[in-house]
């Protein structure tokens, strides 16, 4: 649609009207990943410096990055809604956002809305006479990997402990789980709150360097889950 009538992007707002996807002149479907980092980047460029935005301990580095050089301050949140709705509660929060489409605007509502989202990337957009293809530019692309690692759930304790263990003297976030930072990427893994599994993310410049991270923490996982099964059988 978005082609054929020769428009400047294209918004779709879901079901519950909390979340918006959305795509650029092309027709190209921009991702969850790079959505929250573009609308991050377009709130640091049209709104005053030295402001407070909210995310996921699983966004983008990018996100970091832009932080430092537009003077904001970055809040992690674990990733749920309802932690990033808290942290957007905070008085000095002007935007928080997730990887699924969901931002908020705290000083309209501290939970997500979809056509305010959606009215506030036109007038973003519209303040610098810009569109979303020529902002992505300022995109530095990367590679996000995921895997689901099954876990029983009793070993959960057990397997985040020998994380700790393991990674405690390196740059690691444990906001949500445990993050490890390299300088090649990042790494995430966390219990899922529902489910024998564990949750990993990664993220590199690099598609091999990120799949290389994302098994480093699953062989972990797997290594730690027969030495428990190793020592009840001793």
């Amino acid at each position: 649609i978005v082609r054929s009538i020769n428009a400047d992007l294209g918004i779709f707002i879901d079901n519950g009207g909390e979340k918006i996807y959305f795509c650029d002149e092309n027709g190209d479907n921009i991702d969850g990943n790079t959505a929250l980092t573009l609308m991050a980047m377009l709130v640091m460029k049209t709104e005053k410096k030295l402001q407070s935005i909210s995310v996921p301990v699983n966004s983008s580095f990018n996100i970091s990055k832009m932080a430092k050089e537009h003077d904001y301050e970055i809040i992690y949140a674990k990733n749920s809604s309802s932690c990033l709705m808290e942290k957007a509660a905070k008085s000095n929060v002007y935007f928080a956002g997730d990887n699924e489409g969901g931002y908020i605007y705290p000083g309209f509502m501290p939970a997500f809305d979809g056509m305010y989202s959606a009215i506030k990337l036109l007038e973003m957009l519209a303040k610098l006479d810009s569109s979303i293809k020529n902002e992505m530019r300022f995109i530095e692309p990367t590679y996000f990997e995921y895997k689901k690692v099954p876990c029983p759930t009793e070993l959960k304790g057990f397997i985040m402990r020998k994380f700790f263990e393991k990674y405690s003297d390196e740059n690691v976030l444990l906001i949500d789980g445990i993050k490890l930072i390299k300088p090649q990427g990042w790494v995430l893994a966390y219990p899922a709150s529902e489910g024998a599994h564990f949750e990993i993310f990664s993220e590199s410049k690099d598609k091999d360097a990120a799949l290389v991270l994302i098994d480093e923490f699953s062989r972990d996982i797997e290594s730690w889950k027969a030495e428990r099964d190793i020592s009840a059988l001793s």
